[in-house]
Order: C-alpha cells, then sequence, then structure tokens
C-alpha cells in the first residue's frame, strides 16, 4: 500500500515551489527552485518506508550513473542526496510541458512525432544498456518533452543492473502491465535488453493509437485481462490508415512474444524506425548514442591530464548498416578529477569504439549484430584512438576530406541541439566523425524465389508452411487469407482456426524493408 506524502522535505539551497505529482509508485515529486542558480528543479523524494537501505543505495548509485551518462534524450540529473529525515531524493532538470502520454490520449501523435520519439528513446536506451543498465519501465509517461521539443527518458527509480546480486531482493520492484512483455508479468526476470525493446515498441504503438496494445475500448481492461492478452494475443495492427506496412511489420517484431525474435537491440529498433521515416519521406531523425567508458588502472592508467573515464558520443547513421564510411579519429577532451558534486563530462563525436560483453567476451560491432537473436548486452572497455587507414589515389583523397567536411557538420549540429540549456557547465567536444549509409544485412543475397505454401487441416485447425529459394532467418512474411484476415509474421508458418475453406498468400519481406513484389499464389485447404 502506497504511504502518503509527507510534504515536501527541508533541502539546502532549494525552495520548495508547489507539488508537482504523489501518483508515482515509488516517490512524490515537488517543484523546487534551486536559489543558488536562480533555476527551476524538479526534486523526486522517496517515500518514507518505500526501500530498505541496501536498495536505496543501489538506487543511488543508479541515480549518480545516469548522471553520468549525460545523454540529450535523458532527463538531466543534477544531484542525489539524503534529507534530514532519512529520505532519499534525485534533483532532475524540470520539464514543464506535457508528457508524451498527455499529449497522445485518446487520439495519437503524428506519425512524424512518433516515429522521431521513438529514434530519440531508442538511442537513449540503448546508451543505458551499453553502461549496464535496464531501464524496465518504458512507458508514454515517464518521456517529458524536453524545453527545445524533444522527447527524454526518465524515471529509472526501477531501473537494475544487468550484472545484478543474485541474491538482491526484488519482490517490491513493480512493473506497468500494460506496456511490459510476458516474461516480466510470468516470470521471475529482472528485466533485460530484450524486454526494454519490447517496452519501447508498445510505446511507440501507444502513440499512435492514443492506447496501450492490448487495452480494448470499452472492454475488459482489468489486470488480468490485459495480462492475459499480452501474453496469448497477437500484436494487434494500428489501424490507422497513414501507418505504413512497414512500421506495422517493425512493431510487430517489437512485440514479439518470444524475447529471442525481437530487435536485438533498442539501436536496431531505432534504425529500423529510420528506415519507416526514409520510406515515408520524412525527416531523418538523429540517433544518438553515448557511451561512458572506465579506464581500468590495472590496465592502463589515463593518459597525462586525463581523468580515468571517457564519455564519447556517436551520432549514428539511421537505416540498416551500409558499411562504415571512413572515420575521423576521435579524441576526447581531458575531464575534470573525479570528487567533487559537480560532474562534468566532455563528450565528442566518434566511431564505435571496442565493447566488452558482461562476461568478459569481446564484442564485435558488425552490422549483423544489430538485428541478431539473444544478443549479448556490451560493457564498454577502455577507450582507445580511432585511426584513419591510408588511402591511395587523389581521387579517394578527395572523398576522404569531403566525408569528414560533411561529419564535422553533422557533429556541429547534433552537439548544438545536445548541448542547449547546458551551456554553462559543460566544454564543447572537439572531434569529428562520418558513418555512410548503406544496403541492409540482405545486401548480395539472392532474391526470394516462389513461394511454394503447403496446407495441412487437423479438424478446424490448419497448418500452413511454405518454403522458397533465398530464404534468409532474418526475413519476415505479410500474410493474407481469403476471409479477410491478415498479419506478420516471423517464422515460415502459420497455425489458423477455421471451419470451412481458407486460402493463404504470402508476401516475403526482407530485413532491409524490400519485399517481393507481389503475394504468392494462393494455397487453399478445404
Amino acid at each position: 500500500m502506497k504511504k502518503a506524502a509527507a510534504g515536501p522535505p527541508h533541502i539546502p539551497d532549494l525552495e520548495f515551489i508547489r507539488v508537482l505529482s504523489t501518483s508515482g509508485g515509488y516517490g512524490d515529486v515537488y517543484l523546487y527552485r534551486e536559489v543558488p542558480l536562480e533555476r527551476d528543479v524538479a526534486v523526486k523524494v522517496l517515500r518514507e518506508g518505500t526501500l530498505d537501505a541496501a536498495a536505496r543505495q543501489r538506487f543511488q548509485t543508479e541515480a549518480t550513473t545516469m548522471a553520468r551518462l549525460h545523454h540529450p534524450n535523458v532527463v538531466a540529473i543534477h544531484a542525489v542526496g539524503t534529507t534530514r529525515d532519512d529520505l532519499a531524493y534525485i534533483v532532475m532538470a524540470y520539464c514543464p510541458d506535457q508528457t508524451l502520454a498527455e499529449r497522445a490520449t485518446g487520439r495519437g501523435l503524428s506519425l512524424a512525432q512518433v516515429l522521431t520519439a521513438g529514434v530519440e528513446i531508442g538511442g537513449a536506451l540503448h546508451s543505458a544498456h551499453l553502461a549496464g543498465i535496464i531501464h524496465r519501465d518504458v512507458k508514454p509517461a515517464n518521456i517529458l518533452t524536453l524545453p527545445w521539443g524533444a522527447s527524454g527518458l526518465t524515471d529509472f527509480g526501477v531501473a537494475t543492473h544487468l550484472v545484478v546480486d543474485p541474491d538482491a531482493d526484488d519482490d517490491d520492484v513493480g512493473v506497468s502491465i500494460p506496456w511490459s512483455p510476458p516474461e516480466m508479468l510470468f516470470t521471475a526476470t529482472r528485466g533485460s535488453v530484450a524486454t526494454d525493446v519490447y517496452s519501447l515498441a508498445a510505446t511507440v504503438w501507444h502513440l499512435l493509437v492514443g492506447r496501450s496494445p492490448f487495452e480494448l475500448p470499452g472492454g475488459d481492461n482489468s489486470r488480468l485481462a490485459v495480462m492475459s492478452r499480452i501474453r496469448d494475443s497477437p500484436p494487434p495492427p494500428t489501424g490507422r490508415a497513414d501507418v505504413p506496412s512497414s512500421l506495422e511489420r517493425v512493431l510487430a517484431r517489437g512485440l514479439a512474444k518470444n524475447p529471442a525474435q525481437r530487435y536485438a537491440s533498442a539501436e536496431a529498433f531505432a534504425r529500423a524506425l529510420g528506415v519507416v521515416e526514409e520510406e515515408a519521406r520524412l525527416p531523418r531523425s538523429r540517433l544518438v548514442v553515448t557511451t561512458h567508458q572506465d579506464r581500468s588502472p590495472a590496465l592502463s592508467g589515463p593518459a597525462p591530464g586525463e581523468s580515468g573515464e571517457i564519455a564519447k558520443t556517436r551520432i549514428r547513421a539511421l537505416g540498416p548498416d551500409r558499411g562504415r564510411g571512413p572515420v575521423v579519429g576521435a579524441t576526447a577532451r581531458p575531464e575534470p578529477a573525479s570528487g567533487s558534486t559537480s560532474l562534468q563530462h566532455s563528450r565528442p563525436l566518434g566511431a564505435d569504439g571496442p565493447g566488452r560483453t558482461v562476461d568478459g567476451s569481446s564484442l564485435r560491432r558488425r552490422s549483423q549484430d544489430l538485428e541478431s537473436p539473444a544478443p549479448s548486452v556490451p560493457q564498454p572497455s577502455r577507450a582507445q584512438p580511432d585511426r584513419v587507414e591510408a588511402r591511395q589515389g587523389s581521387g579517394r583523397r578527395s572523398a576522404l576530406l569531403v566525408a569528414c567536411a560533411v561529419g564535422v557538420l553533422a557533429a556541429a549540429g547534433a552537439y548544438l541541439t545536445w548541448h542547449r540549456g547546458d551551456e554553462a557547465s559543460h566544454p564543447a567536444p572537439t572531434v569529428s566523425d562520418t558513418v555512410t549509409p548503406g544496403l541492409g544485412n540482405d545486401a548480395g543475397a539472392l532474391p526470394p524465389g516462389t513461394v511454394e505454401i503447403e496446407g495441412k487441416r487437423d479438424g478446424n485447425q490448419l497448418a500452413f508452411t511454405w518454403d522458397y529459394a533465398g530464404l534468409l532467418e532474418t526475413d519476415t512474411y505479410r500474410w493474407r487469407t481469403d476471409d479477410g484476415r491478415d498479419g506478420v509474421t516471423d517464422e515460415p508458418r502459420l497455425d489458423l482456426t477455421a471451419t470451412g475453406r481458407v486460402c493463404l498468400e504470402v508476401l516475403v519481406v526482407r530485413e532491409s524493408g524490400a519485399s517481393t513484389q507481389a503475394y504468392s499464389s494462393p494455397r487453399c485447404t478445404d
């Protein structure tokens, strides 16, 4: 049972203004005035008795980690502390505009707005995952509108580390049912990259429609009913006329019941949204991925004048990976030594650095990894300078110079967006980065051959399977029947229920979004 708010606590240098929210599951949010800096801040105070001492310590460690991430689409955390009454609190940036849940209520947002929000939050989530943090409560109400109009992910209060204490008691951590995947509701999982990807897909669906995917207007939306539909019902289409079929496929994959069938990372999901933007001729949203890398003193100490930590920001081309273009070396600015309560991090724009999985194995940064099932979660390792290989021929040198110039302009534009509202405390990054977009993972593969469908009936149960030359594991399939049913599946099989004759047609869709030009010939089962 949620305890009543005890009222705004006294916090040094902060002057209480008003209550913002007392409806959160773990704490109350107040608006304060930060007197020394003359700025408004939101302060979340955990309720008395909500968390034990160990959990409170983990929460403060989590908040500190999120502050170090410093992603442009994560609501900034300014400070954490404990009041005189031993209540933990977090001081955050104040975002007075509506949450995305409020903006989308009952009507949904425009297609362009939804795709932009999905790309932005996908980058924020992937950055958190790279730091070893799972959010576990991604939903429209936890996405704020930042002062400059971008989306900002907040409320990491139920977040957890990817590497966790197996003896930790997590029974008191709740989930938001309408946006949670089946495994979060019916198993003992503490969350994973795959659970966050599902919740992000459910959030994008919600922003398009104005409600969560498995809530029924006028229907039974009790907790048990919604949980049952999440477990048993296929992902529903949005029903919006302006939503392209490619986006319906992306959402269906993100909402797959099997975690291994979802996108391998939040970044891969965001890239898929970028492909939809391109197909719809919409402005391309910018995908920002930040990594916070700790140098191990046992391996290599900081260079002279540097701290032991380097924050890197990579601006990534959206859409399927098409191989990398020339990359200009990224050099981080020296950071102040840690020890003060004010964290300052330069965020240079650079190419992919080396990564390490949580079990210590090396992480290969390949385009194929973005869409592969059962992903390993990278834990960044020591940053190393990127190298640029010498190129022969004046034409190639000219191309490299042009690419470098484009990279500088892209980095500058991204930095200005990120830097807005934060100029006073952070130095400008000094770096350029060029990423060249290209074809998807199915580039060079044989096109799908003729789809041959087989069908069998057992009473009212129909089982269809199909095969074709050039089959790829990443292929998905749109299907339709002569009785008006249709959908998307990741497997070359489909089970249906019908009392009479049913004819099935199948369309093969490549990972890059390309598809065969027409549905297959129908296969009918009497």
